[in-house]
């Protein structure tokens, strides 16, 4: 831990951000959904992270990835210099896999992809967010396939009248955003504008291209009630996005200059993203309500420099029924996501279908809640080569989760949590690619990933504080992972995880609040056959021990507030290194970022407000170590950036 960490750390402590963890910005207690059932964040059954609207605003943060990677638990980095499609870690799977062991939906929309394309949280327009639910251990009865570390629900409301917001910054970044909405009885209608560039901040290559990036996202929405108890509802987007990924650089030269240019051109990714859905919901009876959704992706992929191009299209289904009744709230429901990948080059198509049933109760008995749940999914892959005979394989996986909250006091709420969960293989996962040469051979078919979790923690809010604090265990059969040297994807025979997250959101005075939000986790391998004991008893490359948010916020007048936080995650083995023997680890991120904000009524609007933030104001030279001499930097120089919003 270096000497400006600790500085920025001791300076944070006493102005630290009102961001609130059981009520939202009325004061009325914080409802999360996560398991189809509202309940209380108090009362939750699991652990749960929740952001609300005013915490993103709040924030100053430009981007959905912005905001998760310097304000929440979850360890976000951009993938190679991406940060469209991320990398993520919750809980302990790694910066390598961690994105494929997280379901992430918006609006109950899967994000997830069937190949090893992150979730392209980039597609989000920060502005529509109304709320952020990260579920820790949990959400497989709902989510399914993936949800080994537990979801990330981005949840979307319509907005009444009108925002536009820009902003410029470091390395000539600039967006617009503007967002539209209006609400009546019986009719709803929003739309969103997005676009935001930049030239990045590493040197131009061999071309005379920096690791610039753009992205242009639309999303609009109709809601409507023609009958009393039907709702319709409509929505829309596209998204696009054209970006170059850095590349990497040796030990020295990342430390003589972690921007400069690798010899040779960026990788240049050009995206397309169309999506599209229709939903009902019809109040059967008091307190029944019955729910159809369904939604299509179209996304084509090209990289520019090797002309390797894919289209996937993908066909989302769900059927759930929801009854109230007494103390007892019941969800049931069937989905189905159908996608296909083709390879445009020799037309080559690999698909994978996942169709489950699931079942999920919660039961509120005085100051006792108890919930329980499972889930069964069929999951059938089918690799056609042009003018090949073809293969295919299938799967049958079941998903359990049981929980209970019990109220010791008003203030003082105890869970505790069992969850079973899986991860069938994406299809990316059955090829073997050496990725000097090109060359990819079908690798065969490899196993699902099985996880039993317990959770137990504790709920407390008095004397200005609100605390969460929860460990967990997480018990590991076939654990996908990457080998590197062998250029084979393969399954860990047994591994296990343990960790103790903490969260603290406390108000000192009228105008001065924290918050503190650490996690430590441990991820071992317990027993790797493929890598001849080599991997035995090691730890899981990629995974941090210690991740620590501290920041604040001083509200020192009526109109304005300052904001000062740091983001840190402590040194680990770098990403291929399966059995800890690399010179050069993973090192330390550090990310110390201040936020001036200034709030008024002028000119027509609501609010106008002006925001001045500064990123890693001490210039800490992140970046992604794979293995050694083999480093892609990110966040390696301080960034400025002014914005400005006015609400109509």
């Amino acid at each position: 831990m270096n000497i400006r960490f600790v500085v920025a750390a001791v300076a944070a402590v006493p102005i630290v951000l009102p961001a609130s963890v059981f009520a939202d910005s009325s004061g009325k207690p914080m409802v999360i959904t996560a398991s189809r059932i509202a309940t209380e964040d108090a009362d939750a059954t699991f652990a749960t992270e929740v952001h609300s609207r005013e915490d993103i605003e709040r924030s100053g943060a430009s981007s959905l990835f912005d905001y998760l990677a310097r304000n929440t638990s979850v360890q976000v980095r951009p993938r190679y210099g991406n940060s469209m499609a991320p990398a993520i870690d919750v809980r302990g799977y790694g910066l390598g896999d961690g994105y494929q062991n997280v379901v992430i939906s918006i609006d109950g929309r899967r994000m997830n992809n069937i190949d090893m394309t992150p979730q392209l949280v980039g597609s989000i327009p920060l502005s529509d967010i109304e709320r952020i639910e990260i579920t820790k251990g949990s959400g497989s009865v709902i989510y399914g396939d993936g949800a080994m570390a537990g979801s990330i629900q981005i949840i979307t409301k319509p907005r009444s009248g009108a925002s536009v917001s820009g902003y410029l910054g470091s390395d000539d970044s600039r967006g617009a955003s503007v967002s539209v909405g209006a609400v009546h009885k019986r009719l709803s209608v929003s739309a969103a504008l997005d676009h935001a560039t930049t030239d990045g901040a590493k040197d131009p290559d061999s071309s005379g291209h920096t690791n610039e990036s753009e992205s242009n996202t639309w999303r609009a929405a109709l809601s409507g009630k023609p009958l009393d108890g039907l709702e319709l509802e409509a929505k829309a987007s596209h998204t696009y996005f054209d970006t170059r990924y850095v590349g990497k650089l040796t030990n020295a030269e990342f430390r003589r200059d972690p921007a400069q240019d690798t010899g040779s051109d960026y990788t240049w990714q050009q995206v397309s993203e169309d999506v599209w859905g229709l939903g009902a919901e019809f109040e059967l009876a008091d307190g029944v309500k019955l729910r159809y959704s369904h939604s299509e992706l179209e996304r084509d992929s090209v990289f520019v420099n090797s002309g390797y191009a894919t289209q996937v299209d993908s066909t989302y289904d769900e059927i759930s029924a929801h009854g109230a009744f007494g103390p007892l709230e019941l969800v049931v429901g069937w989905q189905s996501n159908d996608s296909e990948r083709m390879t445009l080059s020799n037309r080559a198509r690999t698909a994978k279908k996942n169709d489950a049933a699931y079942i999920q109760a919660n039961a509120t008995l005085g100051a006792l809640t108890l919930s329980a749940g499972g889930r069964r999914e069929v999951v059938s892959y089918s690799h056609k080569p042009l003018g090949a005979v073809g293969i295919s394989d299938d799967h049958k996986l079941y998903a359990w989760d049981i929980g209970a909250n019990v109220g010791i006091t008003d203030a003082w709420t105890v869970f505790a949590n069992y969850n079973s969960a899986y991860q069938a293989p994406d299809v990316d996962r059955f090829f073997r690619t050496n990725f000097s040469t090109g060359v990819a051979n079908f690798n065969g078919f490899i196993e699902p990933a099985e996880v039993k979790t317990f959770n137990l923690g504790t709920h407390w809010t008095g004397a200005g504080h609100r605390i969460k604090a929860n460990v967990f265990h997480a018990r590991l059969k076939n654990e996908i992972y990457y080998d590197q040297g062998n250029f084979t994807n393969t399954n860990l025979d047994r591994s296990h995880k343990y960790g103790f997250e903490f969260q603290d959101h406390w108000q000192l005075t009228q105008t001065v609040a924290g918050v503190l939000n650490y996690t430590w986790v441990r991820a071992k391998i317990d027993r790797e056959d493929g890598g001849n004991g080599a991997y035995d008893g090691k730890d899981l490359p990629g995974v941090p021990t210690h991740g620590l948010l501290i920041g604040g916020d001083w509200q020192f007048s009526e109109r304005s507030n300052i904001r000062l936080t740091h983001t840190w995650r402590s040194q680990t083995w770098a990403i291929g290194d399966f059995e800890n023997n690399n010179n050069q680890k993973q090192g330390a991120y550090n990310s110390t970022d201040v936020l001036y904000r200034y709030e008024v009524k002028a000119l027509g609007a609501k609010r106008l407000m002006a925001t001045l933030g500064v990123n890693n104001l001490f210039e800490a030279r992140n970046g992604i170590w794979t293995r050694d001499d083999s480093i892609y930097p990110t966040d390696f120089k301080r960034t400025w950036r002014i914005g400005v919003q006015a609400d109509f």
